[in-house]
């Protein structure tokens, strides 16, 4: 019974008891550390684009009660890409994109989302998360992904964006 014991403190306890004595490697906001791209810290709308990975809206045209815009998203490269479920919506202002924020009753969950080489999906963009109703005006809906060749590969991050009016 003695040896279960020790056996037990060796395997369990102790390396809890261990690795509770490491120094904490904290990140501060905003920071760049080696591990992560600087691209981790821009937001999408600033992340560059992507010839070989598109966002287009079914319609070019939406009326001001759509609920959600309907996109392909075509990943023509040669590898998978990653995403979330989050996305960014914009409206056009005197030339220049505007993000238009979420609402304060909404939040988006943490998922990866992988989208296989050379192939394309259909996806729903749901309006209400920023907006009761839209105004008429220029919109674009924008959805960061990134490529990530391995395990131990750097990423990087992009974005691909559907414009569309809303009359």
């Amino acid at each position: 019974m003695k040896k279960i014991i020790a056996r037990w403190i060796c395997c369990c306890l102790l390396p809890m008891l261990l690795t509770g004595c490491a120094a904490p490697s904290a990140v501060k906001i905003g920071e760049q550390t080696d591990s992560l791209p600087s691209s981790a810290y821009l937001p999408v709308p600033q992340l560059p684009t992507c010839e070989e990975v598109t966002l287009t809206a079914e319609k070019g045209v939406y009326p001001a009660g759509a609920q959600a815009v309907r996109c392909t998203l075509s990943n023509k490269a040669g590898q998978e890409i990653y995403y979330g479920v989050d996305y960014v919506l914009e409206q056009k202002e005197n030339g220049v994109w505007e993000e238009i924020p979420l609402r304060e009753d909404y939040a988006w969950t943490s998922q990866l989302m992988v989208h296989p080489a050379k192939s394309e999906s259909v996806k729903d963009f749901g309006l209400s998360p920023f907006l009761e109703r839209l105004e008429p005006g220029e919109y674009r809906i924008s959805k960061g992904f990134y490529f990530q060749k391995g395990a131990n590969s750097t990423r990087k991050d992009y974005r691909a964006s559907a414009e569309f009016q809303v009359e």
